[in-house]
């Protein structure tokens, strides 16, 4: 489904990542008329509060209660982490689907000494790819 402002987004895979997805998509034995990833039971495309529900469960497995998270924290997250590891803006507005810096400012967040070693640990553990 196309985002709000109606213009699509390229978002960078990994080559490992692609393969999963691929594979993903093989082993799906439902019904895909639109040849999405990820998608309803009949086939037809999954909404937010699909995706909300799906990250909720998901946050409570790894212990993390938020029952109000939505996927948009993530769009906060990649931007405030994006930026603190040093990633320049036109690299990632891309991907957050920011058309000026400004815009990507309210998503853009001080992250704690604790928040600033996982980005410190993520970026070496990326660098090692």
């Amino acid at each position: 489904m196309r985002p709000k402002n109606n213009t699509a987004r390229q978002v960078p895979l990994t080559r490992e990542a692609t393969a999963q997805l691929r594979m993903y998509i093989d082993e799906d034995g439902g019904p895909n008329p639109h040849g999405l990833i990820w998608h309803r039971p009949d086939g037809r495309p999954r909404e937010n509060s699909d995706d909300n529900a799906h990250l909720r469960a998901a946050l409570l497995k790894a212990g993390v209660d938020q029952p109000l998270a939505t996927t948009h924290w993530l769009r906060h997250s990649y931007v405030t982490l994006s930026e603190h590891a040093g990633v320049p803006w036109a690299a990632f507005s891309g991907v957050s689907g920011h058309g000026t810096s400004e815009a990507s400012d309210p998503y853009r967040h001080v992250l704690t000494d604790e928040g600033r070693r996982a980005v410190s640990t993520l970026s070496d553990w990326l660098a090692q790819d």
